[in-house]
């Protein structure tokens, strides 16, 4: 059984993870800041949108990261499972013609209903 691989990116701005032995969906765990994030596009395949991430300076030979759509969701929204609402006013069930205010009021209290302290 090999072992965990800790490579760090630079100091203070992250390291990537390679576990090698595990079978995970993914054998690397990434932890960096990200400066600046792409308007989503659809893939070239047609399926899921992509937003293209750019690392800080200082992140090793790391500089760009392309995220999935679904990837996107499952992180902010908390959405583990396909049959979850594909959009945000679905999630809080809330009318697409809110004012941001309410916006911010109904996510605060999702996040409290779902015990999410941030």
């Amino acid at each position: 059984m090999q072992s965990d691989v800790l490579r760090h990116l630079s100091p203070g701005n992250g390291f990537l993870l390679e576990r090698p032995s595990r079978k995970s969906r993914s054998p690397f765990l990434l932890y960096s800041t990200i400066g600046y994030v792409t308007q989503p596009r659809l893939s070239e395949g047609g399926g899921d949108f992509l937003v293209r991430t750019e690392l800080l300076k200082g992140s090793g030979d790391l500089n760009t990261l392309f995220l999935s759509g679904d990837a996107i969701r499952r992180y902010f929204y908390g959405l583990a499972d396909c049959s979850a609402p594909s959009d945000l006013y679905a999630l809080l069930q809330v009318s697409e013609t809110i004012t941001p205010g309410d916006l911010r009021m109904a996510w605060r209290i999702r996040q409290l209903e779902s015990g999410n302290k941030n």
